[in-house]
C-alpha cells in the first residue's frame, strides 16, 4: 500500500520538475525582448517576466519542501493525536499521583509536628508545676521548722496542765486543745512529705508486684481492709517500674487508702495491671461513692479534699512523687458507682 501511494506523488513531482522547466525557458527566453521592444510592450513584457519569475520562485519552494511532506503528515494523523493524548493522559495521572504522595506527605509531617508541639506542651506543664512545687515546698519547709517547736512547747504544756488538773470540765478543754495540736502536727509532717517530694532521689528498677502485696499485708494487718473485698488481677508477668521503692510504697499505700475510705459500708477493691509499649499501667478501680466531675480537676492540689477528714496533701504528695518518677496519674470517677484510678510509670520490657 506504501509503494501504490508513493507512485502518484513521484508522478507529481516531474510534472512539477517539468512545469519548473518550461517556467525557466520562458524566463530566459522573455529576457532578449526587454532591450528591443518599444516602451509600451516592455512593460507588458517585464510584468509576464515578474510574474513567470515570482511562479518560479514559489514552484522552486514547493519543490524543495515536496520531499519533506511526509514528515509533516504524521502532525496531523490521528495516530500521532492519540499517542499525544495518551501522553497527556499518563502526565495528568503522574501529577495526580504526585499530589497524593505530597499530600501524604504533608499530613505526616502535620502529624509529627503536632505531636512535637503537644510534647512541648507537656513540657511546658511538667516545669511549670515543678516550678510550682519547688516554691510550695521551700516554704512548706519554713513554716513547718518554725512550727514544729512551739507544737512542741503547746503538747508539753497541756500534758502538765491535763496532769495536775483536777476538774473534769478543764481536762476535756485540754483534750481537744491535744486532739488539735495532733491535727497540727500531722499537716505539718505532710506538709513536710510535700517539701521532701520536690528533691531528688536515686530511681531504680522496683518489682511493683511484690512491693503492692507487701501493702495489702499490711493494710489488712491493721483492719484498713476488713469490709473490703481485695481481687488482685495483677499478671505475675508484670514488669519491674523505673521509681524509688519507698516513696512508690507510699504512693500505693496512699491510693488505697483513699479507696477504701471511699467504701465506708464495705466494697470491692481492684487492681489489674497492663503493659502498652514501655509503660506499665497499674489500675486501682473500687465500687465507693465517687468523685463529682467538678472536683476531678482539683484533686491533685494540696490542701484540696472531699473529705471531711484528713489534710488534703494525700494524693498531691503521690502526684508529686509519681512525676518525678517521670509517671503520671489519670483519674475517672462516676458518682455513686466508684473511681478508677490509673497509675503509669516507666516500664522494663
Amino acid at each position: 500500500m506504501e509503494q501504490k501511494g508513493s507512485q502518484p506523488r513521484n508522478k507529481s513531482i516531474r510534472y512539477l520538475h517539468l512545469l519548473l522547466l518550461i517556467l525557466v525557458i520562458l524566463s530566459v527566453a522573455l529576457i532578449p525582448f526587454l532591450f528591443y521592444l518599444p516602451g509600451s510592450m516592455r512593460v507588458i513584457v517585464l510584468c509576464g517576466e515578474f510574474f513567470l519569475l515570482g511562479s518560479l520562485f514559489t514552484l522552486i519552494v514547493f519543490v524543495i519542501i515536496a520531499p519533506f511532506r511526509h514528515f509533516l503528515q504524521p502532525l496531523s494523523s490521528s495516530s500521532h493525536m492519540e499517542k499525544l493524548t495518551s501522553s497527556l493522559a499518563q502526565a495528568q495521572r503522574e501529577v495526580v499521583r504526585l499530589n497524593r504522595e505530597l499530600e501524604k506527605e504533608l499530613n505526616t509531617k502535620n502529624e509529627k509536628l503536632k505531636k512535637i508541639q503537644e510534647e512541648m506542651f507537656s513540657l511546658q506543664m511538667q516545669v511549670v508545676e515543678q516550678e510550682k512545687l519547688a516554691s510550695l515546698a521551700k516554704m512548706a519547709s519554713g513554716v513547718v521548722h518554725e512550727i514544729k517547736t512551739p507544737l512542741s512547747v503547746m503538747r508539753t504544756s497541756t500534758y502538765l496542765l491535763k496532769k495536775f488538773s483536777r476538774e473534769k470540765r478543764i481536762k476535756e478543754q485540754i483534750e481537744l486543745i491535744e486532739g488539735e495540736i495532733s491535727r497540727i502536727d500531722e499537716i505539718a509532717t505532710s506538709l513536710m512529705d510535700y517539701a521532701r517530694s520536690a528533691r531528688d532521689v536515686p530511681l531504680t528498677w522496683v518489682d511493683i508486684s511484690s512491693l503492692l502485696q507487701e501493702v495489702i499485708k499490711e493494710l489488712q494487718f491493721t483492719g484498713k481492709l476488713q469490709k473490703i473485698e481485695v481481687i488482685n488481677n495483677l499478671p505475675s508477668s508484670f514488669p519491674p517500674v523505673y521509681a524509688h521503692a519507698g516513696r512508690l510504697r507510699e504512693v500505693l499505700i496512699n491510693i488505697i487508702n483513699n479507696a477504701v475510705e471511699s467504701m465506708e459500708s464495705g466494697g470491692k477493691l481492684t487492681l489489674e495491671g497492663k503493659t502498652e509499649e514501655e509503660e506499665a499501667h497499674l489500675l486501682v478501680e473500687d465500687t465507693g461513692v465517687g468523685i463529682p466531675a467538678e472536683d476531678l480537676k482539683n484533686l491533685f492540689d494540696p490542701f484540696f479534699s472531699t473529705k471531711g477528714k484528713g489534710t488534703g496533701l494525700g494524693l498531691a504528695i503521690s502526684y508529686a512523687f509519681v512525676k518525678r518518677f517521670g509517671g503520671d496519674i489519670r483519674i475517672k470517677s462516676i458518682p455513686g458507682k466508684g473511681t478508677a484510678l490509673e497509675l503509669i510509670l516507666k516500664a522494663k520490657v
